[in-house]
């Protein structure tokens, strides 16, 4: 399989272009937010343009969840895709893609920077920033059945002015209704205390500090005593599966990394 992918920030236009990028390379399947594309038409999976917060969209776009993953994986298989090409913001979620599905390395990477001028990503910004809007390279009749109420306007693609290579849809993602949702790093750390309060074996978490990436958190950090009678690797383990179980399944943020530091040792009647 030929792997090529697409990156560029959000909003800059890249659905649009992956349809020309397509038609150039004589690509068959994109792999767009969440969705296997045959030809404008859906194979599989579930568009991440239909998650109702933006935390949910980003694991629906990068494969997180197995039952999901695996609807791909197999549609790929079973499709004996030979060209593919994948729309990422980042290399990072370019990476998680791949990873998650187990693709080759892409023998091309293509910036969005290199097939659009300023003026065409600034325009593509300005739509997603003032008016929600989200652009899906699939056409309208699959939009309105997979996007009620969401279906905003279809356009099609024109090549060299000529030829007709295919429709794109625009669309506005329930999230996109909202506003941009942060969630500041005392969130973060207060839940980590919340959720760590009950495991027997921690005395004190001394320092935490969140690194945040594309695609979630890219890593945690916490340095921590533990009482003297604790197997240390097990206890480690077990901070470091409820965080990472709490954050992806209930939180809806995916932690690529999480750091345990043991700095000491307490005895049970000790006082630090």
């Amino acid at each position: 399989m030929e792997v090529y992918a697409l990156i560029g920030e959000s909003g800059t236009g890249k659905s649009y272009k992956s349809l020309l990028l397509a038609y150039e390379y004589k690509i068959d399947y994109i792999l767009d937010d969440g969705l296997l594309i045959k030809r404008n038409r859906v194979i599989a999976g579930r568009s991440a343009k239909n998650e109702p917060n933006r935390f949910r969209a980003v694991k629906r776009a990068i494969f997180f969840e197995k039952e999901h993953r695996e609807s791909v994986k197999t549609a790929i298989k079973e499709q004996h895709v030979e060209k593919l090409l994948i729309l990422a913001t980042s290399e990072k979620m370019l990476n998680r893609i791949i990873e998650n599905l187990d693709l080759p390395a892409p023998i091309k990477i293509i910036r969005i920077e290199d097939i659009s001028d300023p003026e065409e990503i600034y325009l593509a910004k300005r739509e997603r920033n003032k008016e929600g809007k989200h652009t899906i390279p699939i056409p309208k009749i699959q939009i309105e059945k997979d996007f009620p109420g969401n279906f905003v306007e279809s356009l099609e693609v024109i090549y060299k002015s000529i030829y007709k290579i295919g429709e794109r849809t625009i669309v506005r993602p329930p999230f996109s209704f909202f506003g941009k949702l942060f969630i500041s790093e005392r969130a973060i750390f207060s839940l980590i205390e919340y959720i760590l309060s009950d495991i027997d074996g921690i005395y004190k978490i001394r320092k935490k500090s969140a690194k945040f990436g594309d695609v979630g958190l890219e890593e945690i950090n916490l340095e921590v005593l533990l009482y003297f009678d604790v197997n240390i690797a097990q206890k480690v383990e077990e901070i470091q599966e409820r965080i990472y179980n709490v954050f992806s399944e209930y939180v809806g943020i995916p932690v690529e990394k999480i750091n345990v530091k043991v700095l000491d040792l307490i005895e049970r009647s000790e006082e630090v």
